[in-house]
């Protein structure tokens, strides 16, 4: 007498395999790839907060991001494609990498060493109409203007009756 398999352990084992498998399939289905970099200055150390932009070239569809505190950056779930990188810093020039190709399930390691920004503004002080004050010399007009200014202030005030204190009396006394 043979032994017939009971139809409940080989579906079983079916199911058994197939669900193994699943992760082999579903990693099939990845059709996004990954761009991630250190972003440094000359010296070697991490810039904080770059602003990265990873530009698709054929969409111009454009993701953004900053740095960690550690100066790297990731952008992942890209397309395949061809692909602009650009990193901005206060202080620092522009850095681009442009032609970059980025396949299926491909991680691709895109580093900056910054160098250091140009001064590219001017300011210009000019002063125009304004009295120069001297401060070498005195003449007397700048403890006479404190004096009319002292007894219009308490004029206004209400205290007239308070006389108003002279120059002399601000003075330390030796």
């Amino acid at each position: 007498m043979a032994m017939k398999a009971h139809p409940f352990t080989v579906r079983t084992g079916v199911q058994f395999i197939l669900l193994m498998s699943f992760p082999i399939l579903v990693y099939g289905q990845i059709t996004t790839g990954t761009i991630r970099g250190l972003v440094t200055d000359p010296d070697g150390n991490a810039i904080p907060n770059a602003n990265v932009a990873v530009e698709e070239q054929n969409t111009s569809a454009t993701i953004k991001t900053r740095t960690s505190t550690n100066g790297e950056y990731v952008v992942a779930l890209l397309q395949p494609g061809m692909y602009t990188i650009s990193v901005e810093a206060t202080g620092f020039a522009r850095g681009k990498h442009t032609d970059v190709t980025l396949n299926v399930q491909q991680t691709l390691q895109i580093d900056f060493q910054m160098a250091l920004g140009r001064v590219s503004e001017r300011v210009t002080v000019v002063a125009t109409g304004a009295p120069v004050l001297q401060t070498a010399e005195g003449d007397g007009r700048a403890s006479t203007q404190r004096t009319q200014l002292l007894s219009a202030c308490l004029s206004r005030s209400g205290n007239e009756s308070r006389p108003a204190r002279r120059d002399s009396d601000y003075r330390k006394r030796e």
